[in-house]
């Protein structure tokens, strides 16, 4: 076991442990997000931010917004499908408002059931979402879901996320296998890259992007801290991967506006090549197209992102 000599190491740990017997995403239990049920429809995702999952200019990073927007749809698909029936994750769309994050505490997203689909083979059920700082609106969010049945005997906790005040008692001499290992060596080695420019959660969640000539590109090594719950990369986590290498491929005065991205394959290890070309660029407004590729040269997701000019401060 490696030992967790900061507070950081130990919330990975404690996360680890947590989803030993919760059997969620981790980055979700890493986030402790709080999920409330308002009505049959909608649901409410709090996030108790503190600074861990911000940027360098101290905006929420783009991982932090896609697993917030996931959570919100996920939660309130898990809701609708029951405890026999698993909701899979095929389209995720995230259309920013331009509203700043920055200095705002109270972070929170809801989530919105919209329908199931008619008239097709396979059944999909589709959410909405919003995600607010403050109160201020700051992205919009849609995504459609394939349903699949779970096999015979294997059910879903009827209300899919962690509950309050989860204690998996003391990590100390807790036996970690290699994949949660190496999730705790990742936390080491963000804590220790980690910059002003480039903080923590942007070399924990992926990495630093690099880039190219007319893109981008992250290799990114998979492990239990990107995880879902049957243990691929987790579909708000790669959505915020594809955002940031795609923001890496364009200058930096152009700032992601909206992203949408098509899951096509589960993100299987152990690593996945994120690679972003921009497709049209002008003075103020660009279009990126980025994929990722898993095990097998397998294609894992598809992205379109638009990015437009920030306004002069």
């Amino acid at each position: 076991m490696t030992h967790a000599s900061t507070s950081l190491q130990r919330r990975v740990q404690r996360s680890l442990a947590i989803n030993r017997t919760a059997e969620l995403t981790f980055p979700c239990v890493f986030m402790a997000l709080a999920v409330r049920e308002i009505q049959d429809d909608d649901v409410i995702v709090e996030f108790a931010d503190d600074g861990t999952f911000r940027d360098a200019a101290g905006e929420l990073s783009w991982t932090t917004i896609g697993v917030l927007a996931d959570r919100a749809v996920g939660a309130v698909i898990g809701i609708k499908a029951g405890p026999k029936v698993r909701g899979v994750t095929i389209h995720l769309q995230v259309q920013m408002t331009g509203a700043s994050t920055r200095g705002r505490t109270r972070v929170l997203a809801r989530g919105h059931f919209v329908s199931f689909s008619e008239n097709a083979l396979g059944r999909q059920s589709f959410a909405t979402a919003t995600i607010e700082c403050d109160g201020a609106v700051v992205a919009h969010a849609s995504a459609a879901f394939m349903m699949r049945d779970l096999p015979d005997g294997k059910t879903l906790s009827p209300r899919p996320w962690l509950a309050e005040a989860t204690d998996p008692g003391p990590i100390e001499g807790l036996a970690l296998d290699s994949n949660e290992l190496e999730a705790v060596r990742r936390c080491e080695r963000a804590e220790a890259e980690a910059t002003e420019a480039f903080p923590f959660i942007e070399h924990f969640w992926g990495g630093i992007p690099q880039a190219t000539d007319g893109g981008a590109h992250l290799n990114v090594p998979v492990a239990a801290h990107l995880g879902n719950r049957v243990g691929h990369a987790h579909g708000g986590l790669l959505l915020g991967i594809a955002a940031r290498v795609a923001n890496a491929a364009v200058p930096p005065n152009l700032r992601l506006s909206n992203i949408s991205a098509w899951f096509i394959s589960p993100g299987l290890g152990p690593d996945l090549e994120v690679r972003s070309s921009v497709v049209q660029q002008g003075r103020s407004i660009a279009v990126v197209r980025t994929q990722i590729v898993g095990a097998s040269n397998k294609l894992v997701l598809e992205a379109t992102s638009q990015h437009v000019a920030a306004a002069a401060e």
